[in-house]
């Protein structure tokens, strides 16, 4: 590959890099924060489990950087948490992303059903 030289296409490309990754962020929270929400009975637990599906996502996206740190100061027991946190917060996340996807599958198969009786 072609290396980079001067530092303002490095800065550029590092900084279309972090916008990229915010972006894709804080589309995952918004998922996750409706994922919650469904699963609320109350408005108040609405909150509660949208925030913390929210949250989760800032731990597993953060949680790498506490893994690397924790085995380059050779604190093992904390690489293992870090590495548990991430392992739970991505599991979760999946489960989220699979029960939006069948909820919207199941939404369009009702309207279809829907179509074709009336």
């Amino acid at each position: 590959m072609h290396e980079i030289d001067s530092k303002g296409s490095r800065y550029a490309l590092a900084s279309l890099g972090l916008a990229a990754s915010l972006v894709m962020l804080l589309a995952s929270m918004a998922a996750n924060w409706r994922y919650g929400a469904s699963l609320a009975r109350s408005e108040i637990d609405g909150y509660v489990y949208s925030s913390a599906s929210a949250a989760s996502d800032v731990l597993m996206a953060a949680s790498p950087f506490f893994f690397f740190a924790a085995l380059r100061n050779r604190h093992m027991i904390q690489a293992l948490a870090a590495a548990l946190i991430w392992a739970a917060t991505t599991m979760f996340a999946l489960q989220a992303a699979i029960s939006q996807a069948s909820v919207n599958r199941l939404d369009a198969v009702s309207v279809r059903t829907v179509a074709a009786n009336t």
